[in-house]
């Protein structure tokens, strides 16, 4: 993810890098990678280094924007924004690919 329009998750922020974060599967299980961004990356409110190992509901901070993590899949943004909402979460942006 980053500001390049290259990038499978683009997000317009001046904050956050040309390519800033991956989230990639790895042997099954889903790690984020800050890709040596400027501003860096925050999951759970702690820096990334290295990768880390995503969990269900991980607060994934770049730049202005807070991405919450899941595996489940939603058909649709409303859907993504009403589960969240149900188990306590602010509303956010919800980013699909």
């Amino acid at each position: 993810m980053g500001r390049d329009e290259g990038c499978m998750a683009q997000i317009v922020d001046d904050q956050i890098s040309r390519k800033h974060a991956q989230i990639r599967c790895v042997a099954g299980r889903y790690v984020a990678l800050d890709m040596r961004s400027a501003n860096g990356t925050l999951v759970n409110g702690r820096p990334l280094t290295g990768e880390m190992q995503l969990s269900e509901g991980d607060e994934i901070a770049v730049g202005a924007s807070t991405l919450i993590f899941s595996e489940r899949i939603f058909p649709d943004r409303e859907s993504a924004l009403e589960h969240w909402r149900q188990r306590g979460e602010r509303g956010r942006s919800t980013l699909q690919s």
